[in-house]
C-alpha cells in the first residue's frame, strides 16, 4: 500500500512537471522552469521512497538507505526551487529576490554536503531505516534535513499566503492557497519527523502511526503543491468544459418541448445558421424560441386546465404547464382556439434570469414528455 501511495503521487507530480515544462517551453521564464524542476524533483523523490523501488535499488548498489539520501536530496532541491519561484513572484525584478535566492542555494549546498557526509559515516553500521536508527550520525542527518526543509516550507507558506491575498486572479489565488496549505502540512511533517528521530534516540515511543507520519503527510503536501501550482492552467479549461456540458445537457433536455412546439408553430423560429453558434448560444436561442412559441399558442391555452395550477413545488407546477401546452398544441392542430385563452403562469422564483428560466423550462419539457407518453399510451391500445 505504501509503494502504491508513493508511486501514485509520483505519477501526479511527474505529470504536473511535464505539463509545466510544456508551458515553460512555449513561454520561457525562470519561475516556470524552477517550478518544473520542483515537481520533477519531488516526483523522483517519491519514486525513490517507494519500498518497491527502494529495496531493489539499495540491493543493486550495495548501499543501504541510498534511496533515502537521494530522495531527501531531491526533496530539498524541490523546496529550494519553489522558494525561488515564490520569491520571484513577490519581487520579480528586485535585487532582494536575487540575493535571497542565492542564500537559499548556498544553504542547500551546505545541507546536502553535510547530509552526504553523515550518510557516508552512518554506513559503518547500516540501519534498516534512518528514522529507526539511533546513532548520532543518523540523528544529525535527520536534523539537518528537517531544519532546511522546515525553514524552506515555512518561508514558502508565508509567501504563498501573503501573495494570495493580493491577486485578483481567482485560480491563481486558489492555487497559492493550496500551496500554502501544502507547505503547512510540510511543516507538520518536519516537526513530527524531527520529534520521532529525537524520541527514538532517547528510546521513547514515536509519535503517530508510521504510515501517517512517513507517507500520508508528505504525500498530501506534495499533492497540494502539484495541484496548486498547475490549477491556473487547467482550472479555467475544466470550468469551460463543465459550462459546455451544462449547456449541452440543458439544450438536450429542452429538446422534447421545443420539437413539439416547432411542429405547430414553426413561424416563431427565425432562420439562422446553427453551425456557427456555440452550444451556449444554441441553448439560449432554444429558450427564446420556446418562449415565443408558447406565446404563439396563447389563444389555444385552456383556462380550465390552467386554473388547476397554483402548486408550490416545481414538479407540480411544471406538470400543470406541460398539460396546458399539450392541450394547446392539440387544439392548434385541430384549429379550435380556447374561449378567451389563458395567461402564461410562471412561478415567481423562476424566469428572473437565464439559469432559473432554463431550470423551469427543462422541468416543463420533462413533464411534457410524461404527459405525451400518457396520452399516446391509451391511443395505442385501440
Amino acid at each position: 500500500m505504501t509503494s502504491a501511495l508513493f508511486l501514485v503521487v509520483a505519477a501526479l507530480l511527474l505529470s504536473g512537471a511535464t505539463y509545466k515544462a510544456v508551458g515553460a517551453c512555449a513561454e520561457p521564464s525562470r519561475p516556470a522552469w524552477a517550478f518544473t524542476v520542483t515537481l520533477y524533483a519531488l516526483g523522483v523523490a517519491h519514486v525513490l521512497r517507494a519500498p518497491a523501488i527502494a529495496q531493489p535499488l539499495n540491493h543493486a548498489v550495495h548501499a543501504p538507505n541510498l534511496n533515502v539520501l537521494l530522495g531527501n536530496t531531491m526533496t530539498l532541491i524541490g523546496a529550494c526551487c519553489v522558494l525561488i519561484v515564490l520569491v520571484y513572484f513577490t519581487d520579480p525584478a528586485g535585487r532582494r529576490s536575487r540575493r535571497k535566492s542565492r542564500l537559499w542555494i548556498i544553504l542547500l549546498i551546505i545541507a546536502l554536503t553535510a547530509m552526504t557526509g553523515l550518510f557516508a559515516w552512518s554506513l559503518t553500521a547500516p540501519p534498516a531505516d534512518f528514522l529507526e536508527h539511533r546513532s548520532a550520525q543518523s540523528l544529525a542527518y535527520v536534523l539537518v534535513y528537517v531544519t532546511y526543509l522546515a525553514a524552506g516550507v515555512s518561508d514558502a507558506c508565508q509567501l504563498s499566503a501573503r501573495y494570495a491575498r493580493h491577486t485578483a486572479d481567482r485560480y491563481l489565488r486558489l492555487g497559492l492557497q493550496m500551496v500554502a496549505l501544502g507547505c503547512a502540512i510540510g511543516i507538520l511533517y518536519c516537526l513530527v519527523y524531527a520529534y520521532n528521530a529525537l524520541a527514538l534516540r532517547a528510546q521513547h515511543a514515536p509519535l503517530g502511526p508510521v504510515i501517517v507520519t512517513s507517507a500520508v503527510l508528505p504525500v498530501t503536501c506534495c499533492a497540494l503543491l502539484v495541484i496548486g501550482s498547475t490549477i491556473g492552467g487547467w482550472g479555467p479549461r475544466l470550468e469551460r468544459g463543465w459550462e459546455w456540458w451544462a449547456d449541452y445537457r440543458s439544450y438536450r433536455r429542452l429538446g422534447p418541448l421545443w420539437g413539439a412546439l416547432a411542429d405547430v408553430a414553426p413561424e416563431a423560429i427565425p432562420p439562422q445558421d446553427m453551425a456557427s453558434l456555440t452550444i451556449g448560444q444554441k441553448r439560449y436561442r432554444r429558450l427564446i424560441e420556446i418562449r415565443d412559441m408558447i406565446l404563439t399558442l396563447r389563444a389555444y391555452r385552456d383556462p380550465a386546465l390552467a386554473a388547476v395550477g397554483g402548486e408550490s413545488s416545481l414538479a407540480a407546477a411544471a406538470a400543470t404547464e406541460a398539460t396546458v401546452i399539450a392541450s394547446a398544441i392539440q387544439a392548434r392542430r385541430e384549429g379550435r382556439p380556447a374561449a378567451g385563452g389563458a395567461d402564461i403562469a410562471v412561478p415567481p422564483e423562476f424566469g428572473t434570469d437565464l439559469a432559473t428560466e432554463s431550470r423551469w423550462l427543462e422541468a416543463v419539457s420533462a413533464a411534457f414528455t410524461t404527459v405525451r407518453s400518457t396520452e399516446e399510451g391509451p391511443r395505442g391500445l385501440h
